[in-house]
């Protein structure tokens, strides 16, 4: 493979999280569920490594007067609740493995 290093970015409202497996695979009484009862769970818990900057917001100066005139813009966006190293709750049903 390539031994160039890869650099992974999330954009928008996304983030990306690492699924927690450690206890989650033994009962209470100790007695460890296979890969198919995990699996069939809706909800799941993981910790959060990396959050995109956020919704976009609209640029109001587009509409301005006088559209022809060139001005550098920059994106603005409304930013994440979530931050790096929050815990998080999601849907297995939702998620994009």
């Amino acid at each position: 493979m390539d031994s160039i290093p890869r650099e992974l970015v999330v954009v928008g409202d996304r983030v990306l999280i690492t699924p927690e497996d450690g206890e989650e695979q033994r009962t209470r009484v100790g007695l460890y569920l296979p890969a198919s009862a995990i699996d069939a769970q809706a909800v799941q818990t993981g910790l959060i490594v990396a959050t995109g900057k956020g919704d976009p917001l609209p640029d109001p100066s587009v509409f301005d007067d006088e559209p022809w005139r060139a001005e550098e813009r920059t994106p603005r966006h409304r930013p994440m609740q979530a931050k790096v190293g929050d815990h998080a709750i999601f849907f297995r049903k939702a998620a994009v493995e």
